[in-house]
């Protein structure tokens, strides 16, 4: 999944049966439900154990007047059904063939609960929500930038802001409480807060508190009194998080020379529980977790990164420029187009006056007289590639050209290195190099 926010909720659905739950979401949604199944389980005639997903109708619950259709998937009962035919027994028979993992699914799926709700338009579907044992994990709005949201905790809110989340919220609300939920948890599926899901399947009603608060000490908020306490009045405008380009070049730098003083990791919020109170003053929520998140460390943190980063330097190694008696400088130059070819770990490892080697491109599509930027570098396994790092600008390349054209001796070496330069998005000022020509042609050197 995306850098977008998840969406968990209890529900007092009707999970006894397929049919049943149809007919409970029918209700609730005033529209028509056609459910079935999608994965048929098979022995083929090879004796090979394999599926399909072509949907399998079960029944239909008409809502006169509906205008919309929704069709409603047990994700289990495929698996259920092949075993309630063959017997359990199959799975370890020797008269088929199948792998581990497709065992695996089986029993998994023997054991699960597991309903898929989708919108049918004219062309495709529209995933609504999964719907469990006690939770539900909503689809229908899982929109919202993952990182816009919890910077909102911990950043100060302007009318915009607040009413931006605020009907993401309201929306957010209406679908949880169709469903018979009273809260929700906002998340994402790339942060650890994955463990949620787990948490809330596994657990009793009276310890899953416990456990969350545990397993998410102070990453955890509380939306609604956040919001209700006005907690986002007392916070910074805005709170620079640590990932420019300069930290990324110092904290690699950091590794590769084994310096011990490294960045800090930020502990950003990543769980939010919401019972809507602050949306709705007759909503009866039950308020499983009544505290006002602090950001403060926060601020601490990303001060210390800034810290790093004002006094952290990289030491760059220099080079002895090689006798060049027998050459005169032609003239120096910034490279331009650094930023295509430029990696972090390029950057942290360029040497002030290493070579650097010339070479025409006369096919170039965009100049014709392009000349190309070379230099030899040595990567972490100690081997020495030669690599490109830019170009001669094209405003000044046509002479140059024709000199390497004609093949006069020409020499160039990386003479300034702008560090700071180096973590701007165009890099057009950041390296120049210092172009040398023989003097005298005749002779041999």
């Amino acid at each position: 999944m995306s850098k977008t926010t998840s969406i968990l909720c209890n529900h007092s659905l009707d999970i006894s049966s397929i049919e049943n739950l149809a007919k409970d979401l029918a209700y609730r949604l005033n529209e028509t439900i056609e459910y079935g199944y999608d994965k048929t389980w098979y022995v083929t005639e090879n004796k090979e154990l394999e599926y399909d997903y072509d949907f399998v109708s079960l029944g239909i619950v008409i809502i006169v007047n509906s205008t919309k259709k929704y069709k409603l998937l047990d994700c289990t009962l495929g698996a259920k059904k092949f075993i309630a035919a063959n017997g359990i027994d199959i799975l370890e028979t020797s008269t088929i063939l199948y792998d581990e993992y497709q065992k695996e699914d089986i029993l998994e799926e023997m054991s699960a609960t597991e309903f898929e709700l989708n919108e049918v338009s004219e062309y495709d579907t529209d995933l609504i929500a999964y719907i469990y044992k006690t939770t539900l994990d909503l689809w229908k709005i899982d929109c919202l930038n993952w990182h816009y949201f919890k910077r909102k905790f911990i950043n100060y809110c302007d009318s915009d802001d607040l009413e931006f989340i605020n009907s993401w919220r309201t929306s957010n609300k209406e679908w949880v409480t169709l469903f018979g939920g009273n809260y929700m948890f906002v998340y994402c599926d790339e942060e650890n807060s994955y463990q949620i899901q787990e948490i809330l399947e596994t657990h009793t009603l009276e310890d899953k508190v416990d456990v969350i608060q545990q397993t998410f000490k102070n990453k955890l908020v509380n939306v609604s009194r956040y919001f209700l306490e006005k907690a986002f009045l007392n916070k910074p405008i805005y709170v620079r998080e640590a990932a420019t380009t300069e930290f990324s070049m110092n904290y690699l730098y950091a590794i590769e020379q084994n310096i011990s003083f490294f960045p800090v990791n930020v502990d950003y919020p990543i769980l939010f529980y919401d019972d809507f109170k602050d949306l709705d003053s007759n909503f009866n929520p039950t308020s499983y977790f009544d505290f006002i998140y602090n950001s403060e460390h926060i601020a601490v943190q990303e001060s210390e990164n800034t810290q790093f980063q004002n006094d952290f330097k990289i030491i760059r190694k220099e080079e002895k420029l090689p006798d060049l008696s027998a050459y005169f400088s032609l003239y120096k130059t910034f490279v331009t187009g650094y930023k295509y070819f430029q990696s972090t770990n390029l950057t942290i490892n360029l040497i002030k006056n290493q070579e650097v080697f010339l070479v025409r491109e006369p096919q170039n599509e965009y100049d014709k007289h392009a000349i190309a930027l070379y230099i030899d570098f040595k990567d972490k396994d100690g081997e020495i590639d030669r690599i490109k790092i830019g170009f001669i600008p094209k405003e000044e390349n046509y002479i140059l050209s024709k000199l390497l054209d004609n093949q006069i001796p020409l020499k160039a070496f990386l003479i300034y290195i702008n560090e700071k330069e180096l973590y701007q998005n165009s890099h057009n000022y950041a390296l120049k190099i210092e172009v040398f020509m023989r003097k005298h042609l005749d002779k041999k050197y």
